[in-house]
């Protein structure tokens, strides 16, 4: 005996719906959305941490530059008071005062050339090479530069809010949770399908001869009908998967509150630096 035709079942409850069937696509859609997201904040800090390295090199490098300056004036000066010494124009106290403040002025120095070689050691760091296998040192083309510019709380914050790679992850993660309490609910619903089928049966004691008997004689089939189905313990998995979902997008939902407050501050913070440290740069102007 052989069958041969068509069967279509159409979900009437479960698993019934487009939305439903496109759910695993908008799911892997937004997982691919997500890995984005990701990847575009490994590269923000690591472009963050590259400069924040480089300005501090910047910095460290004209602060031993002012030190060394620094000593040379105050060598010049101890120089001027021993000389003025020895023609009776200075007294002991004011060669000693020099002396120590000369002394103090070393060791700024020297804690400025240290800072120098820690920052440039966080630079070799973050091009993956040892201090040790590099000749030379390593130091900045650029130097820093104090460029005016006006700064709103609303705008940052604004900008933040849509450019945030963790605001975005935990949107997206939020909508996958969205479309897992859909699915999950459809899935609590008994089976309910439509069935038809139509097609032609052949009857032959040879298997060879099947295909003669289609051919030959007309043994049409068909039906339709209604088939349902439903667990006698209930959907418990399905419940469980729903209870799951809802916690998880409760859980999106809390990060976010807290991921915001803290940004808020954030930016509140910098904001406010900015505009002290420019309020100071051009007062001293």
């Amino acid at each position: 005996h052989s069958f041969t035709g068509l069967e279509i079942a159409q979900p009437l409850l479960k698993k019934f719906g487009i939305s439903i069937v496109k759910a695993p696509i908008e799911i892997a859609e937004k997982e691919v959305q997500i890995k984005f997201h990701q990847l575009r904040r490994q590269l923000l800090e690591t472009v963050s941490k590259a400069e924040a390295a480089y300005w501090k090199l910047s910095l460290a490098s004209e602060r031993v530059q002012m030190r060394r300056q620094s000593v040379e004036r105050a060598g010049q000066i101890v120089a001027d008071l021993e000389e003025r010494l020895r023609a009776g124009k200075a007294s002991e106290l004011e060669v000693d005062q020099a002396r120590t403040g000369y002394m103090l002025r070393e060791a700024q120095r020297e804690e400025a050339e240290q800072g120098l070689l820690e920052a440039a050691n966080a630079m070799h760091a973050l091009l993956s090479r040892s201090a040790l296998d590099v000749e030379g040192s390593i130091r900045p083309s650029d130097s820093l530069q104090f460029l005016p510019k006006q700064t709103s709380r609303e705008a940052s914050m604004e900008r933040v809010l849509r450019l945030h790679p963790d605001l975005q992850i935990n949107a997206l993660q939020s909508e996958q949770e969205a479309v897992k309490i859909r699915v999950a609910k459809n899935e609590r619903l008994p089976e309910l399908n439509l069935l038809s089928s139509y097609g032609v049966n052949a009857y032959a004691p040879d298997p060879d001869d099947l295909w003669d008997d289609y051919g030959t004689r007309n043994y049409e089939a068909w039906y339709v009908g209604m088939e349902f189905r439903m667990g006698l313990a209930g959907e418990v998995v399905a419940r469980s998967k729903l209870r799951a979902a809802r916690a998880r997008e409760r859980q999106f939902a809390v990060l976010r509150a807290h991921t915001l407050a803290e940004i808020g501050s954030s930016v509140d913070t910098m904001v406010g630096r900015v505009e002290n440290l420019s309020s100071r740069i051009r007062t001293l102007d």
